[in-house]
């Protein structure tokens, strides 16, 4: 079957075969205001969903990359149809974001989106478990999440987001950062 864009497609099969999901990645920060590219559709998934999702997206033309107990990537054709990276979660703490994640209308289809919340700690837990390659890209997308949606770069709540999911010094480097620029 044919899809016009990757989301069209998501809408459709996860739908068919009753799949909750979330938006996350790059397009979820653009939904929180941030403009930035990216090569690819993150989703959040339970992990019960993973036999599911995968077969949905292998019977429409996606194959199988890279799994581990936490991802799983299809690569789609490289024109329309951008490869999708299914982050794997238990279903209690999909439950909590799904409770919470915002919607967001991206090519006719409502979509859930991670929650601003979520979607920093989930950066400052990428950053934490890989800080060579994640820092550069996820410390600059937290700031700027931070300053388009009224969050307070020093406040309280980024404390507790930064201390809870990445680390005491990541919170100090952005107060680095941003010093004068407040």
């Amino acid at each position: 079957m044919s899809y016009p864009t990757v989301f069209d497609l998501i809408a459709a099969e996860f739908e068919k075969t009753g799949i909750h999901y979330v938006l996350a990645g790059g397009f979820a920060v653009n939904v929180h205001h941030v403009t930035r590219q990216t090569l690819d559709v993150d989703l959040l998934i339970a992990l019960d969903d993973l036999e599911k999702a995968s077969s949905a997206l292998q019977a429409v033309g996606y194959r199988t990359g890279l799994e581990s107990p936490v991802v799983a990537r299809f690569k789609g054709d490289g024109k329309l149809l951008l490869d999708i990276d299914l982050m794997l979660i238990d279903p209690g703490t999909m439950q909590k974001i799904l409770d919470k994640s915002k919607k967001a209308t991206i090519s006719g289809h409502s979509f859930k989106v991670l929650s601003l919340e979520h979607l920093i700690a989930m950066k400052f837990h990428a950053i934490k478990n890989d800080p060579e390659s994640r820092e550069p890209k996820d410390l600059l997308d937290i700031i700027q999440l931070v300053r388009r949606n009224g969050m307070d770069l020093g406040g309280a709540e980024l404390r507790r987001l930064c201390e809870g999911y990445g680390t005491p010094e990541l919170f100090k480097k952005i107060q680095i950062l941003t010093k004068g620029t407040l």
